[in-house]
């Protein structure tokens, strides 16, 4: 009598199922990448501009904690827009297309699988998140070392 365990444990360990598995996870290892690597080009193509106008609102009085919260701000909305977009996006393409690839009859249920939100999502959205903080303190710092004379002065900071 076979057992659903053993089965699943089987089939698990055939040879094309560990390939695909670890081509997949390569795969959304170097996607990842590529996402960080966007939002780090991004934001040092806008650094300069950003620096200016910052630089500007520091020599009007603008404290340190808020220059932090405004380099945040700035840096941090795009990416959670693109963030909460794909996610929309790629839920409403699962439910519009799980109806269409009968699923039910591979699984061997009475109704279409469940969605759901694999945790390497959201482990993704914390790594940009995070990647955006660090981007965040490391222009602050910059930003903070020069001098608020040179700024009034009409200095570009650089």
């Amino acid at each position: 009598m076979a057992v659903y365990t053993d089965t699943l444990a089987a089939r698990r360990a055939a040879p094309l199922v560990q390939g695909l598995t670890r081509l997949a996870l390569a795969s959304s290892v170097l996607l990842v990448l590529f996402a960080v690597l966007s939002v780090v080009m991004a934001a040092a193509s806008e650094a300069e501009p950003r620096a200016e106008s910052l630089g500007r609102l520091r020599s009007l009085g603008l404290r340190d904690g808020q220059l932090w919260g405004l380099l945040a701000g700035e840096l941090l909305l795009p990416v959670l827009t693109a963030l909460l977009a794909g996610l929309v996006l790629g839920l409403s393409a699962a439910s519009a297309m799980f109806g269409q690839l009968s699923l039910e009859r591979i699984t061997g249920q009475v109704g279409p699988p469940d969605i759901s939100v694999s945790p390497w999502t959201l482990l993704s959205a914390a790594v940009l998140v995070a990647t955006v903080l660090v981007l965040t303190h490391l222009e602050w710092s910059r930003l903070r070392r020069v001098p608020l004379g040179e700024l009034l002065r009409g200095g570009p900071p650089r």
